[in-house]
């Protein structure tokens, strides 16, 4: 017999339910839930969902993929009307926002690597007055 914990038992939910399991792990998780009627609880409010999600109606797939494409497609002939120094200017002003996301990011890790190390100064320096040294 295999030993289960609370949150073995629970990820075995799905496959005990549709009746998955092997014997002796079925067997064990059986021995679980009449040992455990919280989780066994569980296990019933868990079947409820999942046979309510059963009959709910299907959805019909969406063959219209226009709604999702049309914004890019409206921005992709906006900039194709442009002049080419329009396009030029406007590619330009892109490449700067991804540079200056990019700095930004790089100063958010510089950041925080001196915070880390400034902490872990600070607690050994905290240490060490504690302890009755001297911190100079």
């Amino acid at each position: 017999m295999i030993h289960l914990d609370e949150d073995e038992a629970r990820s075995l939910f799905s496959e005990y339910l549709e009746g998955e399991l092997s014997p002796e792990l079925r067997d064990s998780v059986q021995v679980f839930l009449s040992s455990n009627p919280s989780v066994a609880a569980e296990l019933i409010e868990y079947q409820r969902t999942v046979d309510i999600l059963h009959r709910l109606p299907e959805r019909e797939p969406v063959l219209d993929m226009w709604s999702a494409i049309a914004p890019a497609a409206q921005q992709y002939k906006a900039e194709f009307r442009l002049s080419l120094r329009e396009r030029l200017i406007h590619k330009w002003h892109g490449a700067k926002a991804a540079f200056n996301e990019g700095v930004l990011y790089y100063t958010r890790q510089v950041a925080a690597r001196a915070h880390g190390r400034l902490s872990r100064n600070l607690l050994h320096t905290n240490d060490r007055i504690n302890e009755g040294g001297s911190d100079a």
